[in-house]
């Protein structure tokens, strides 16, 4: 039986072998820089052991946080991925007394999105982690922000909470920063219906409608939708259906939630859609603002409202997210 070597180097190596006629049947080779092994099946070809499965790992719960451990593996790249937590809506305005045109409050920004994708074998032992909460709901005035979420260095910065109802404009949240930065929230009008959400660019989650505001009648006006997010596969890429924003609420009636991600998991990224802003009344509570969908989404707006009804409150924003994948 002819004596074999055992051989190590790089692919690129291993590849210049094979064109120089330098393999031989049998024969293992260790690729070094991909921690994997191959076998040679003539003089000038070889075939490599299939990869080790796709790695996958996400943490999702606001406010978590951790140290993320590198295991064993032949992977050649990681994917990290890190949403931001999307802003609260604002409360509506509570009016004393008919006869001023008022606001409802604005609708949170959507979380950032970033993602990286860097060789396996450069990532340190340990990594320090943390999700981004959703801002918190507008109860007493405005939304509060949505927290940054955190994968090493790499990060993705939170949604702004939307303004509280006012007897002018109701500002909307702002936009969650990151590779691709999140939607903004509508602004709530006075006298009107509220603003829409906006849509985040890429993969980045959505912003949340605005409520209602009140006319100097008086007369009571919806709040506005949220806008919808996109998700993405990691094993198919077809196009995915989108995830739903929040339907706005109709007149005295509270708007519904944003959607979160449909896929199982793993899956590259799904933003979090807005929450769509509540409705104002003359004749009843205003409607609270829908929460953001998980992922990062705005939270909507609550409507306004004339004593001795209270304005509706702002809807909480989305816990953001962050996962690693390695390939």
């Amino acid at each position: 039986m002819a004596a074999l070597r055992f051989k190590r180097g790089t692919r690129a190596q291993l590849n210049s072998a094979a064109a120089a006629s330098g393999l031989a049947l049998g024969e293992p080779y260790l690729i070094t820089d991909e921690s994997a092994f191959a076998f040679g099946t003539a003089d000038d070809a070889y075939v490599a052991a299939p990869p080790a499965a796709p790695y996958h790992w996400e943490q999702t719960v606001g406010g978590s946080s951790g140290t993320w451990t590198k295991p064993a593996g032949a992977y050649r790249y990681a994917i990290i991925t890190v949403s931001g937590g999307g802003g609260g809506g604002g409360r509506g305005y509570a009016l004393g007394a008919a006869g001023t045109a008022v606001s409802g409050g604005g609708g949170g920004g959507g979380g950032g999105w970033s993602q990286f994708v860097v060789p396996w074998d450069t990532l340190p032992a340990t990594l320090a982690w943390s999700v981004g909460a959703g801002g918190a709901a507008g109860t007493a005035g405005a939304g509060g922000a949505g927290g940054a979420s955190k994968v090493g260095a790499w990060r993705a910065g939170g949604g702004g909470g939307g303004a509280a109802g006012a007897t002018g404009t109701a500002a909307a949240g702002s936009v969650g920063i990151g590779i691709f930065s999140g939607g903004l929230g509508g602004s709530g009008l006075s006298g009107a219906i509220g603003n829409t959400g906006n849509y985040g660019a890429g993969l980045a989650s959505a912003g949340a409608g605005a409520g209602g505001g009140l006319a100097t009648t008086p007369t009571a006006y919806r709040g506005n939708v949220g806008r919808a997010a996109a998700q993405y596969a990691l094993t198919d890429g077809a196009d995915q259906p989108v995830i739903p924003g929040g339907a706005y609420g109709d007149v005295g009636a509270a708007g519904t939630a944003g959607g979160s991600a449909t896929l199982a998991t793993p899956f590259l990224d799904a933003g979090g859609a807005g929450g769509g802003g509540g409705g104002s009344s003359i004749t009843a509570n205003g409607g609270a603002g829908g929460a953001g969908g998980a992922g990062g989404g705005g939270g909507g707006g609550g409507g306004a409202a004339i004593s001795p009804f209270a304005p509706g409150s702002g809807g909480s924003g989305g816990a953001g997210r962050v996962a690693i994948d390695g390939v």
